[in-house]
């Protein structure tokens, strides 16, 4: 959860795209992260920049 309250915060932007692989017991996700003003993709919610970050998320799991 984010408390976006006060003056000091700019409007948070995210777009997360990616997909789920399963076959048999293994799991897979993959996905593409940019946001502007998101702490989870590097940036801070009162940041007063125009900076977009990205990030790329690759998990495996094996489940028995």
């Amino acid at each position: 959860m984010s408390d976006k309250s006060g003056d000091l915060t700019e409007d948070t932007i995210m777009n997360a795209t990616g997909i789920g692989l399963t076959a048999g017991s293994l799991y897979g996700s993959i996905d593409f992260v940019s946001a502007k003003n998101q702490p989870f993709a590097g940036s801070d919610m009162a940041a007063d920049d125009d900076d977009w970050n990205t990030r790329f998320n690759l998990n495996i799991g094996f489940y028995f």
